[in-house]
């Protein structure tokens, strides 16, 4: 019996075997598993780079808050800060406060014998009716403002109108927590202006901050308010 014939291969068009068969056969078993796991490698690398950076970036934001972070304002430390300001403030200084939120802004104002001479945000000229807020008595002017418009922030702050600050648990729908407001500040040690202070709407975007990056008197000759004023009654006082 005769066994069936196997044809020859197929010669290519230079009488060799046909490369394209073995070429794609050993591709398909050699270079795509190489290049998936290429694949995966780079894929594993970028999320590792990804979630080490987000750490890091975390790690940092908690350390800054922590660093500017203010205690929560108390009236009472606010009224000590007010009389030591009163007592031993300068009536002549020069002052640097940086603006955080909405409207990021640098400010320099220059006081004389307790009142504005000059204002400028951010390196520019501003109306004269606005110099008065930045001295230290107009900061204290809008923190006790402020203490005031938190107990209603749905007016001036905007914020969701709902239960206010304290309301026990189960209030009715539309009661969100943006309608706390918080309020921290720092002041200084001896002079008692105000270092730092933060104004949150809980539940909303609606933050500001400003912080007195520096204070400087201008002359260790010159008297404090409180002294100056006293100094000009007894002059005032007719002799003998």
């Amino acid at each position: 019996m005769d066994e069936p014939e196997i044809p020859p291969p197929r010669p290519s068009s230079n009488g060799d075997a046909p490369s394209g068969e073995v070429s794609s056969s050993i591709g398909a078993r050699v270079v795509q598993p190489a290049r998936r796991r290429v694949r995966v490698s780079v894929l594993a690398s970028g999320a590792i780079v990804g979630i080490s950076f987000a750490v890091l970036v975390a790690l940092a934001a908690t350390i800054i808050v922590r660093r500017s972070a203010a205690p929560v304002l108390n009236e009472q430390e606010l009224q000590r800060a007010e009389q030591r300001w009163r007592a031993q403030g300068p009536s002549d200084y020069d002052m640097e406060v940086r603006v955080t939120g909405r409207q990021p802004s640098d400010f320099h104002v220059e006081v004389r014998r307790g009142r504005p001479v000059l204002l400028t945000r951010n390196g520019n000229a501003t109306p004269q009716r606005m110099w008065d807020v930045w001295t230290v008595d107009g900061l204290f002017d809008t923190i006790h403002q402020e203490i005031e418009l938190a107990d209603n922030p749905a007016g001036p702050f905007g914020s969701p109108p709902g239960s206010p600050p304290g309301s026990p648990p189960g209030s009715p729908p539309g009661s969100p927590p943006g309608s706390q407001v918080v309020e921290r500040a720092a002041f200084d040690e001896r002079l008692g202006y105000p270092r730092r202070y933060q104004r949150i709407v809980m539940g909303t975007p609606l933050e500001v901050a400003w912080e007195v990056v520096e204070f400087r008197e201008l002359a260790a000759a010159h008297k404090s308010l409180g002294a100056q004023k006293a100094s000009a009654g007894k002059r005032r006082t007719p002799g003998p």
